[in-house]
């Protein structure tokens, strides 16, 4: 006759259907926190690029200011350069600053939108610096799935990031 024990061990196969429902839960806190993470993640790559971005028009206005000349930001869907003034008048990429050296965007964020004072919507976006320390109004959008951040510059020469910018009014 098989001792009690042995009887008990022998009948449980398997698992109870709470054992069952605290895996499941589990699993489902992980993924959860997962896709918390991977949304969080594209939401600080485009801050952080719009707050790049910021950081070099400034440095570009600086030296603007310090150059007494005018220095232009070329906008394009996938990144930006700076322009100055050639010898020959027209505008021409910055040479021999690499703090204002043509940028590429992060790979997968683009440029939606950019909303330059003064400049037709059909024409290459420039926004424009000058030695005053003044710059043409702008808000530039970028993007990353649903994420976007804005970098918005404002005539007295204030540029700023931000999440969900209004429109300029010229």
């Amino acid at each position: 006759m098989p001792h009690p024990a042995e009887h008990k061990l022998c009948r449980q196969r398997g698992f109870t259907l709470l054992e069952i429902m605290v895996v499941i839960l589990i699993m489902g806190i992980i993924l959860a926190l997962a896709s918390l993470t991977i949304g969080g993640n594209a939401q600080t790559r485009v801050r952080d690029e719009a707050t790049r971005m910021a950081m070099l028009i400034q440095t570009a206005q600086e030296e603007a200011i310090l150059q007494g000349t005018v220095i232009a930001v070329a906008l394009d869907k996938k990144g930006y350069g700076f322009l100055g003034i050639g010898a020959d008048g027209t505008m021409q990429p910055l040479q021999g600053d690499d703090a204002l050296k043509p940028r590429s965007l992060d790979e997968g964020i683009r440029i939606s939108r950019a909303e330059i004072a003064g400049i037709p919507e059909r024409k290459q976006p420039l926004i424009v610096l000058f030695p005053t320390g003044e710059l043409t109004a702008f808000v530039v959008t970028l993007e990353l799935d649903e994420v976007s951040w804005s970098v918005r510059g404002s005539a007295d020469g204030d540029i700023q990031t931000l999440v969900d910018p209004e429109p300029i009014t010229s």
